[in-house]
């Protein structure tokens, strides 16, 4: 833990005192507020005071900051949430910045330049009219994960996010755990830094729920100092920990909140141990969650499944201040592979699953699946691409001790933009998660992925994934139950090349023309824009 008075004298980096608040262990209910009436505005303003424009896109139109700007080609793993250096609809303009500030006697300066007015549309790759303000709003974007690189999970739509938001000409105030490389994040995503350096977070840290719990109350002071001299327009928070401090930060700030909900984290545990969960707890844990919006009166809400908004509809939160976005992947990363139409099935069978790997990913459904495999083609390969887990070194020594014949891979972490490479030969991917609420609520970036590169599913039936891909006939649903799955994974290895062939095209199609993380981001980034105005004209 960092001594008080030692924080770094960078840009932005200074924190508060927590000494007081690590006393406390658990979350602190929201107090109950109500939403002030938004103020009368002059025409072409909305509640807030920002002025919109409409503007109509045509289809297919390629925005001029989607190019690399004439700098040198970039590896997959650069081109990850990378921000481009003109301003879009002002191609060749460098991105101007300004921030003045006085805060705890450190001078925080940069060269104040206000972008032009007018000039901040963002042209649409799907032909959807949006509106945009025509000035920039100062962003305060908070997360409890590290922002880069993606450490899996939900982690990896934050940079696109970002990334959308600074295109439109956005004033980005990240709030999130302690990079490894800062500098190059300010300078590469254009933000302004603002790094928690108390203890080390992330999927993979020790005490992680202990620290998560924690974590808002920190964030919270965070921005509440940062504010003083930012005076920050809009709150964004990532998943449900963030959105705890968002909500009293919606109180104390008086500013419109918008609060992103990638998964029901709460809903996860239910396939815990009793012990790590007990039930009274969970429920009242699960409850809490739901309500965090609905206490701060939270300005819009976006939901990760059709799924997880109904749960919060359920709840009391008005349903026409939500919105599903679903979950994306990086179309560019995940290639149509052009072997998923000529080549022919491989001599060894490769069913892959990557990404991340606990209770609820790997349990009885997983260890049925591959004993049912292993019992009528012995040779096939069980590969997990991802990092090592304490929940996977356990379910291995099982698939071990309980199926010696099983042949079994596992490749360890691997970053995101490295992933497709594993799944390139691969004759199925799948997703076994076990039932719950949260499971149901997930929107599976795995089968996303997957149908990308031309790979078929084979997934437990989740509500969401049934409600979204019911109708794709490259994923089968199966029971919860391993014989089902396995007898899934193996009506696929049956399959005749060619009927594979004919349907992989039009899934990669269709997860890239409706998944692609640019596209998700712009219906996220539409919708933030819209609860600090009312558009015109569109």
């Amino acid at each position: 833990m960092r001594a008080r008075g030692s924080a770094d004298r960078t840009e932005q980096s200074h924190q508060p005192s927590h000494e007081p608040i690590l006393r406390t262990v658990a979350f602190w209910p929201l107090r109950r507020s109500t939403p002030e009436s938004a103020r009368k505005q002059p025409e072409g303003c909305g509640p807030h005071g920002f002025r919109f424009k409409g503007h109509v896109h045509g289809s297919e139109t390629k925005a001029a900051s989607h190019e690399p700007d004439g700098r040198a080609s970039l590896s997959p793993a650069s081109r990850v949430g990378r921000v481009p250096t003109t301003w879009s609809g002002s191609p060749g303009r460098t991105r101007p910045t300004g921030l003045k500030a006085r805060e705890h006697g450190h001078q925080l300066q940069e060269a104040s330049q206000e972008p032009p007015q007018g000039e901040h549309k963002t042209l649409s790759r799907t032909g959807h009219t949006f509106c945009t303000v025509s000035r920039p709003m100062k962003v305060a974007f908070l997360t409890h994960e590290p922002f880069y690189p993606p450490s899996g999970g939900g982690s990896a739509e934050a940079v696109y996010l970002v990334r959308e938001l600074v295109k439109r000409g956005h004033e980005i105030h990240l709030f999130c755990p302690k990079l490894a490389e800062p500098e190059f994040v300010r300078k590469e995503f254009r933000v302004r830094l603002y790094e928690f350096k108390t203890w080390r977070m992330g999927r993979y840290t020790s005490l992680r729920s202990a620290k998560y719990m924690l974590y808002p109350f920190l964030l919270r002071r965070m921005v509440e100092a940062a504010h003083r001299a930012a005076k920050f327009d809009l709150i964004l928070s990532q998943h449900a920990i963030s959105a705890v401090a968002a909500g009293w930060l919606k109180r104390s700030l008086r500013v419109p909140v918008a609060m992103n909900f990638l998964d029901y984290l709460t809903g996860f545990m239910e396939t815990w141990p009793a012990y790590l969960a007990p039930p009274p707890l969970l429920k009242r844990l699960e409850k809490f969650e739901l309500s965090v919006p609905i206490r701060s009166g939270a300005d819009a809400v976006l939901t990760v499944s059709d799924t997880l908004g109904d749960h919060f509809a359920k709840a009391g939160y008005p349903r026409e201040r939500l919105l599903p976005i679903y979950y994306g992947y990086d179309a560019d990363l995940f290639p149509f592979s052009k072997g998923s139409e000529a080549k022919s099935r491989p001599k060894t069978p490769a069913i892959v699953m990557h990404g991340s790997l606990d209770h609820h990913h790997l349990g009885p459904i997983a260890l049925g699946a591959i004993r049912r495999v292993v019992r009528d083609q012995p040779e096939s390969v069980f590969r997990f691409v991802g990092q090592r887990t304490g929940r996977l070194e356990n379910f291995l020594q099982r698939v071990r001790a309980e199926i010696p014949s099983a042949n079994v891979e596992s490749t360890g972490f691997v970053p995101y933009a490295n992933v497709a490479a594993q799944l390139a030969d691969a004759s199925a991917g799948i997703v076994p998660y076990e039932e719950s609420t949260g499971t149901h609520c997930a929107f599976v970036a795995k089968i996303v992925e997957y149908l990308a590169v031309g790979l078929p599913v084979v997934s437990t039936p989740l509500d969401s994934a049934r409600r979204y891909f019911g109708n794709e006939p490259r994923v089968r649903f199966s029971g919860f139950d391993g014989e089902s799955f396995g007898e899934k994974i193996l009506s696929w290895l049956r399959e005749p090349d060619g009927v594979q062939a004919s349907q992989a095209k039009a899934a990669s199609e269709r997860v890239r023309a409706e998944l692609d993380w640019r596209v998700i981001s712009q219906k996220a980034i539409d919708r933030v824009e819209q609860i600090v105005g009312t558009p015109r004209g569109s």
